[in-house]
């Protein structure tokens, strides 16, 4: 079973929701359902590990242009691995994301619709059950 952790949520005064692929929403979906935690209040099994899963971001909007940088500081090996990082906005709804590859770096460049006021990363293991 992997864990969805909340990262952090940033505010910004910030027009169409951006285009989502279908798998990361049945990921969130599915992953959401087993639970999500933050770094204040994480599982016993997890205390002292959950900062190594805490998506940091950066969001930043130039002319009207939102774009958020995600990175987790996780290391990714074969057997365990960051394998989606997303965003959401000020009203839940997922906005943006990646899915991830045991080889790719555990980092997301998010562009963020102009009206977004409000952003909270999110990143998934593949393991912790």
């Amino acid at each position: 079973m992997a864990i969805a952790l909340v990262a952090c949520g940033l505010l910004l005064s910030a027009s169409a929701s951006a285009a989502v692929v279908p798998e990361l929403l049945e990921l969130v979906k599915g992953r959401e359902a087993e639970g999500v935690f933050d770094r204040y209040e994480p599982p016993e099994k997890w205390v002292g590990k959950q900062h190594d899963f805490e998506p940091i971001m950066t969001w930043t909007k130039v002319q009207g242009h939102g774009e958020a940088n995600i990175r987790v500081t996780h290391t990714n090996t074969e057997e365990h691995f960051i394998e989606a990082i997303y965003v959401k906005d000020h009203d839940g709804n997922v906005i943006g994301g990646n899915l991830l590859s045991r080889k790719d770096k555990p980092a997301a460049k998010i562009k963020i619709p102009d009206e977004t006021y409000k952003l909270t990363a999110f990143a998934i293991g593949n393991l912790h059950g």
